[in-house]
C-alpha cells in the first residue's frame, strides 16, 4: 500500500455551508457531516495492492471510494475524522505564516482568497486549503502580524 496525501478539511474553512447544500442538486454527491470543534475531517488517498484496504485505527466514521487500475490495484479515497492536534495546527499555522510573509516579501498583496498549504509531520505528507483572511476569533491561532 502506497500512501498519498493526506488532506485536511478544517471547519473553518468550509466554503460549502449546511443551508447552502440544501439548495442545490447533488445528484452523485455524498455529503458529510461537519465535525465538531476541535476534528478534522481528513481525506486520505492510498494505492493498493489486490486485496487489501487501508482503514484508519481509532476512526470508526470512515467512508472509503475506490478505482480500479489497469495495473490490478485499487486507488482509495478513504474520509473519517479525527482530533486536530496541537501537531497539526502549529504546523497548518506555520505555513499558513510562512506564505503570507513570502507573499509580502514579494510585494504581492494579500487579498481575500484562498491558499493551499502543504507539509508533513513525520512520514505524513499533508495539504489543506485556508481562508487568506481569518474569522475573529481564529480558532486556529493563525493570525499573522502584518
Amino acid at each position: 500500500m502506497t500512501i498519498g496525501h493526506r488532506i485536511l478539511f478544517l471547519p473553518s474553512e468550509f466554503s460549502l455551508t449546511p443551508q447552502l447544500r440544501e439548495t442545490l442538486d447533488w445528484r452523485r454527491v455524498e455529503l458529510l457531516g461537519v465535525p465538531m470543534t476541535g476534528y478534522i475531517t481528513v481525506a486520505t488517498v492510498s494505492i493498493n495492492d489486490p486485496g487489501i484496504d487501508m482503514r484508519v485505527d481509532g476512526a470508526g466514521d470512515q467512508a472509503a471510494g475506490f478505482l480500479d487500475m489497469p495495473d490490478g490495484k485499487r486507488l482509495q479515497l478513504t474520509v473519517h475524522t479525527e482530533v486536530l492536534g496541537d501537531d497539526f495546527r502549529r504546523a497548518i499555522a506555520d505555513g499558513y505564516q510562512l506564505m503570507l510573509a513570502q507573499m509580502r516579501a514579494a510585494d504581492v498583496p494579500v487579498a481575500e482568497g484562498r491558499l493551499l498549504v502543504t507539509g508533513s509531520r513525520g512520514d505524513s505528507r499533508f495539504a489543506v486549503e485556508l481562508n487568506t483572511v481569518r474569522p475573529e476569533p481564529d480558532p486556529l491561532r493563525l493570525e499573522c502580524s502584518s
